[in-house]
């Protein structure tokens, strides 16, 4: 998919431009070979929808493009954790443009990126509490993981703040 966009607009100096940041991730960033294409692939479709839009240099691209995009992205039904992902991705482009002086000023530091729903941990059945409580022998050892069990659940602790 990367190729075929790549070979779309392959004379396109914007194509160039992304090739020297990929060069730059892989030599003096020294990130991995699946960052990279990551990387390769969201700027490759973040180029393609500029170029839709008629946007032929990274100057013109205004905080309401990349608010675009990103709609975009949702009605296709993207996660909140890839939209966040093309943002990273545009975002660390756009610094090494205005490193190396193409652009003057980042736009994309307006932008907000998504949310991401936080997974609730599970909680523990309440039958299985009784049976991890109930002692089945006096062993001194069964006694304190019992103990123990009892504590974090009536205190809410974590295991490692009982440990602490």
């Amino acid at each position: 998919m990367v190729n075929q966009e790549k070979n779309k607009y392959q004379s396109h100096n914007l194509v160039e431009q992304i090739d020297q940041f990929v060069i730059y991730l892989e030599v003096e960033k020294l990130y991995a070979l699946n960052t990279i294409s990551a990387y390769q692939r969201d700027l490759s479709k973040f180029l393609s929808f500029c170029l839709e839009n008629s946007i032929d240099e990274w100057q013109d691209v205004e905080t309401d493009t990349l608010n675009l995009f990103v709609m975009g992205l949702r009605h296709r039904g993207v996660s909140a954790r890839s939209i966040r992902r093309y943002l990273s991705s545009i975002r660390g482009f756009f610094a090494f443009l205005l490193k190396r002086g193409i652009l003057t000023e980042n736009s994309i530091f307006s932008i907000q990126t998504p949310k991401i729903d936080q997974v609730l941990p599970k909680t523990i059945d309440f039958d299985d509490l009784i049976k991890m409580t109930t002692l089945s022998s006096e062993l001194y050892s069964e006694l304190r993981a019992v103990v123990m069990i009892e504590l974090m659940y009536s205190c809410g602790l974590r295991v490692s703040e009982l440990v602490a």
